[in-house]
């Protein structure tokens, strides 16, 4: 696709007019360049390892004897693995219905931004009875050169509704999966009450290991939706501004956020070349200020605090649970709680436990989703790359500088212990 972009010259096209010059093409577009390339590959990454994690959790949680029936028999990762696929497939209205959405969404972006534009050529940023206020960008670009309309007109519907497709297959894949991760706490919180079918044996050591996985995947599938807004908003800021290029955009969004508040959405207008008035006029018309990202936002921050609200409530009846059995000898002798796991049991809290399971770079995850949430709210590409670059820190002092996870072999080992 972006091969295709170069041959029909939208990879690097400009918009030129007097000595306003503006880079406008394919590749300066970070919206699609940056989510496509960087960020979808890592998604697909976390997808993988993240159904993987789920089911290697159930193994985990039986193995550890973690959860047990309501008599305190244990049981066995089929039983699990069969319940947590027979409530999925009563999330199948679910994914259909993200799927209605983000076809109806895709469909209308698609023909109101480009495949309008393109069919009748009906855009002029000079003409406000103009039939399509489409903003201009790399799909937009050849209506306003001569001839440029008619002759890429059929290849430029081709690129554009390949990349489209492309958008909405990713974001309804991106919403299933996101579903699906905060789903497995909902999961875990019904099968773990007290009229469930199954109980959940508070052990923090065991079940923070066990749960890790499954908690960071959640996280990262939080953090890369946000970041795909965080690019869009600084996408939608970059058509709205007078500089020419994105190197140009960035050093101007780091100057704005040392000026007033007052200032933070006026992209130099008072500065406005020779040539750039009529663009910057119709592009902060046109041109979205962001608010079709807040349901997308909302959505995604959702279902992330939906996800830890429903572990908490998993990891108090856990609590509740183990403290009451905790009487019965046999039962903690069966389960294999040591007497210095029985008295700091006792002394728990709810929140406590809670945050005894929570991996240790959880609050790294919640100033990265900050600083993203604040890069949607300021249309800021320099915060995003500051959450950027907190990302690449922490992935790279845990990799290299923190303890190693315990592989399945020395966790059975645990398990005995």
């Amino acid at each position: 696709m972006f091969l295709g972009a170069s041959w029909l010259n939208v990879s690097d096209a400009s918009f030129d007019n007097a000595d306003f010059h503006k880079k406008i093409g394919l590749y300066w577009s970070v919206n699609w360049t940056i989510t496509f390339l960087l960020l979808y590959p890592v998604f697909l990454f976390f997808a993988i390892r993240g159904t993987r994690a789920i089911r290697g959790f159930w193994h985990d949680a039986t193995a550890w004897q973690l959860v047990t029936g309501p008599e305190g028999k244990t049981k066995g990762p089929t039983n699990f693995i069969d319940e947590w696929e027979s409530a999925l497939a009563k999330c199948n209205i679910v994914a259909t219905l993200f799927i209605v959405i983000c076809i109806a969404i895709g469909s209308t972006d698609f023909y109101k931004t480009a495949a309008g534009p393109l069919l009748t050529c009906a855009i002029s940023y000079t003409n406000p009875a103009s039939n399509f206020s489409a903003p201009i960008d790399w799909s937009t670009i050849p209506i306003f050169k001569t001839n440029a309309c008619e002759g890429h007109q059929p290849s430029l519907l081709a690129l554009s509704s390949l990349l489209y497709v492309l958008m909405v297959v990713s974001l309804t894949f991106y919403l299933i999966f996101l579903f699906y991760s905060a789903y497995v706490f909902d999961f875990l919180a019904k099968v773990s009450r007290r009229d469930g079918e199954s109980r959940l044996v508070f052990r923090p050591k065991q079940l923070q290991s066990a749960l890790a996985p499954t908690i960071e995947n959640l996280m990262m599938c939080v953090v890369l939706g946000l970041s795909v807004c965080a690019l869009m908003q600084a996408h939608f800021a970059y058509l709205r501004s007078i500089e020419p290029d994105p190197v140009a955009f960035l050093t101007s969004d780091i100057e704005r956020l040392a000026t007033p508040i007052s200032k933070y959405f006026d992209w130099g207008n008072a500065q406005a070349r020779t040539g750039s008035q009529d663009f910057l006029a119709y592009q902060q018309k046109v041109v979205s200020k962001g608010l079709v990202l807040i349901p997308l936002v909302v959505t995604i921050i959702g279902c992330g605090i939906a996800g830890i609200a429903q572990l908490f409530d998993s990891i108090r009846n856990s609590l509740f649970y183990t403290q009451e059995k905790l009487q019965d000898h046999a039962w903690t002798k069966r389960v294999g709680i040591s007497e210095q796991e029985k008295s700091a049991i006792r002394t728990m809290s709810h929140f406590s436990a809670f945050m005894a399971i929570m991996p240790p770079y959880g609050l790294v995850y919640l100033v990265i989703c900050a600083l993203l949430i604040l890069s949607i709210v300021l249309s800021s590409f320099f915060i995003f790359l500051c959450s950027a670059a907190v990302i690449f820190m922490h992935r790279l002092v845990s990799k290299y500088l923190m303890p190693k996870p315990t592989t399945r072999m020395e966790r059975s080992l645990l398990a005995d212990e």
